[in-house]
């Protein structure tokens, strides 16, 4: 389907909170119908108003804006975030723990804020559904080095965990205790989670693709690798890799790790165990949202930000 956009940028005065540069985006115009959100900075921060226009190609992207360590938030990529609220119908921001609410309530302002969540446009998930791989029992592993067995864990108290995070929203100065209660309970309500299927699916989609040997775990453990600092392209193209079932759900990863990239066998195994958990992880994420990948298009994996297209 054709399609056509124009973007319109000027130069205008920042919000404090955020350096955007001095450029901020004014307005989006498209010629194919769909809720567009406009936004613009003035002297009380972001304004966003929304506006019917014809649909767009791709309606979704889901993904971080967080800038942290581990789960310790210390902002947010707000010039991300603009892009993806211009360029998408909906953004659903793979929030820590909600811990980018205090950094989007600075960047946006209040108001701004809670018309992006009450629009549609923004909306928030933070799941603790997980695949766990090397189940133990009594601290001894059920399964031999390189042998892998799945699982899904989630937190009980979920809901309990999160709103206590929303307490961070005292913190900033100058929000009155009106403003941060509509903010929670905008945030609140803007919250998106997967169907009560979505773990079972997980672990049945990842046992699937170790069966069938698809290009996942190998992207995976091509990118753990590099993460290590072993950046061999050569003996990338010399890395054997197959998978085998030994039992019903048990797999065995062989490969040549150790000899093609001259490592210890110890540090292989982790490497080896890393690739299967981002492997494992990236399924997760896919199946929230349906976004429309091929496996082969794992460059994906490492900025973890998924798209969803419309239909024809």
């Amino acid at each position: 389907m054709a399609y056509s956009r124009t973007l319109r940028w000027a130069r205008i005065s920042r919000p404090r909170a955020v350096d955007l540069r001095g450029i901020a985006i004014c307005s989006i115009e498209s010629h194919i119908a769909q809720p567009v959100l406009r936004c613009w900075s003035g002297k009380n921060g972001w304004t966003f108003e929304t506006r019917m226009l014809p649909m767009a190609v791709r309606r979704r992207v889901f993904g971080e804006v967080a800038k942290r360590d581990r789960t310790r938030v210390s902002g947010i990529d707000v010039a991300a975030l603009l892009r993806r609220l211009i360029l998408f119908d909906q953004v659903i921001i793979r929030s820590v723990r909600l811990r980018e609410l205090p950094f989007l309530v600075r960047a946006f302002g209040p108001s701004g804020l809670i018309t992006a969540f009450e629009s549609g446009m923004l909306r928030l998930s933070s799941e603790f559904t997980s695949l766990i791989e090397n189940i133990e029992m009594n601290g001894v592993s059920r399964t031999p080095p390189d042998h892998f067995t799945f699982g899904i864990a989630e937190a009980l108290d979920r809901e309990e965990i999160l709103r206590s995070e929303l307490g961070a929203l005292r913190s900033i100065s100058g929000l009155k205790n009106e403003q941060r209660s509509i903010i929670e309970e905008a945030a609140w309500s803007a919250m998106v989670r997967p169907s009560d299927s979505f773990g079972a699916g997980v672990q049945s989609q990842v046992e699937h693709d170790l069966r069938t040997n698809t290009p996942a775990l190998r992207a995976s453990l091509l990118l753990a690798l590099k993460e290590q600092g072993i950046r061999e392209n050569v003996a990338a193209s010399r890395l054997d890799l197959s998978i085998e079932e030994t039992s019903p759900r048990i797999f065995r990863v062989i490969h040549n790790v150790p000899e093609v990239f001259g490592i210890p066998i110890g540090q292989s195994r982790r490497i080896v165990r890393r690739a299967v958990s981002g492997a494992a992880a990236w399924v997760g994420d896919w199946l929230k949202w349906r976004p429309t990948l091929r496996l082969p298009d794992f460059p994906m994996l490492k900025r973890h930000c998924y798209l969803e297209s419309s239909p024809d």
